[in-house]
């Protein structure tokens, strides 16, 4: 926590009502029910969000701009990884200069020991979350689009970073779309920059449903932010949310609920590919396919008249009549299906322990986040089956989906033994999907 310079807040003004309670209040922090009034040299505002360990206010700098404030509680803070990535967020975004990406301002700490509070200060967004826009429907080609042009351009800046930034987070809740339409990529709690050749990051980060299934074992290059920007534009574009569109070996089925150009649609199966290989390489050949400039198999460079046609296309303009003929789509070869690896399974399959979802529903604290009615949310085997480590049979993990009345998350289980014996567990650890900031965690085994 040294890079969080302590701040003495001062609270100048006669008693005022608090920001989250609205009871009434001398002090710089709130007696009733924790909440800031006067943070540093920031002065609240409001309470924008309120999470597990923490808040996140709108307040106000001495020269009268208003930031974005996040606050995080070091004593409700579950482990270590929960400070080191607020940590690593402040330190990410000092070094991004992107107009698209919200600007750092400061970051400080106040009180000591288990009263500490850590705050990052950042440019407020004036915007609307894309998750809110869901509730009206699908987005219509063109804005679809236009978002993944600008999207595509923020990831182009990040990826091309030395070392390379992974935002490893993308979902419509991380993308704000100011009233003139701009976008701006949110959140960067899960952010990490990768050395060049090096994939596995070790920590399992992102929200189920828009991570890729490598993600799940913690590997993540700059392909994953690509796939979750294409399950992001599919959700937009569906309506429908991405875990419900989950088919085979989590291969996402979207092209019969989405009204989208054939060019389109073609962007988005290679974006949303289950293997990292048969995706884009990078944001700006993906951004050369949206614009017409690359057919979408394989980077086949587009004709003059094609790229006319997509102009068309977009504009709904999809056939026209020239010389007496119907003008359309330009006569091509088919393009190529995308050939498959036999993929290497394991000798077998091992199931979850048997006690793992027993101890689960067993612990009041996962139960307060959950809800009742803890189940498996396994739709599809592959999200249950148990890996071995290091190729020993002995050593089992299973990453589990699950969900309640209350909310989802996943349980990660481990266990050591033997097919005859079920693996008996030996660690659980639960993370409950919270919709801004840190997710909640839970030790299943020691529930607390």
């Amino acid at each position: 926590m040294d890079r969080f310079r302590e701040t003495p807040a001062q609270l100048s003004a006669p008693a005022s009502p608090c920001v989250s309670c609205e009871q009434p209040s001398t002090e710089a922090r709130c007696k009733n029910c924790g909440a800031a009034l006067q943070a540093g040299s920031f002065r609240i505002l409001r309470v924008l969000h309120q999470g597990v360990h923490g808040r996140m206010y709108l307040a106000q700098d001495a020269a009268g701009r208003r930031v974005a404030l996040k606050e995080i509680l070091f004593a409700l803070v579950p482990d270590i990884q929960q400070l080191a990535a607020f940590e690593r967020e402040a330190a990410l975004l000092r070094q991004l200069q992107h107009p698209r990406i919200p600007r750092f301002i400061a970051s400080f700490q106040e009180g000591k020991g288990i009263s500490t509070r850590l705050y990052l200060a950042q440019e407020f967004i004036e915007g609307a979350a894309l998750q809110a826009r869901l509730e009206k429907g699908p987005l219509p080609e063109a804005e679809l689009r236009e978002l993944a042009r600008q999207v595509l351009n923020i990831l182009g800046y990040l990826h091309t970073l030395s070392p390379p930034v992974l935002h490893r987070d993308i979902k419509p809740a991380n993308l704000l779309r100011q009233p003139d339409g701009q976008i701006f990529l949110v959140d960067f709690g899960s952010a990490r920059d990768r050395v060049l050749g090096q994939k596995h990051l070790s920590t399992l980060v992102g929200t189920f449903g828009y991570m890729p299934p490598e993600q799940l074992g913690g590997t993540a290059d700059e392909t994953s932010d690509l796939y979750a920007l294409g399950v992001t534009l599919v959700h937009l574009a569906s309506g429908v949310a991405p875990e419900q569109m989950f088919r085979g070996r989590m291969e996402l089925d979207f092209e019969s609920r989405v009204k989208l150009s054939p060019e389109l649609v073609a962007l988005l199966r290679r974006l949303v590919a289950v293997r990292p290989e048969q995706r884009f390489r990078s944001a700006a050949e993906a951004l050369e396919v949206l614009e017409g400039k690359v057919s979408a198999a394989r980077g086949r460079r587009a004709s003059p008249l094609r790229r006319a046609l997509l102009v068309l296309g977009a504009l709904g303009l999809g056939a026209l009549p020239v010389g007496g003929f119907l003008l359309g789509k330009p006569d091509e070869p088919p393009e190529p299906e995308l050939t498959r690896r036999p993929k290497a399974t394991l000798a077998i399959n091992p199931p979850p322990p048997p006690m793992a979802l027993e101890r689960l529903r067993a612990c009041p604290a996962a139960v307060a986040l959950l809800g009742e009615d803890i189940s498996l949310n396994c739709k599809h085997r592959e999200l249950c089956r148990g890996r071995f480590q290091n190729g020993r049979e002995q050593d089992v993990t299973w990453r589990l989906p699950v969900k309640g009345s209350k909310a989802e998350g996943f349980y990660t289980v481990k266990g050591r033994g033997s097919r005859e014996n079920g693996w008996p567990m030996t660690e659980g650890l639960l993370l409950v999907d919270a919709e801004h900031g840190p997710r909640p965690r839970v030790e299943v085994i020691g529930c607390r």
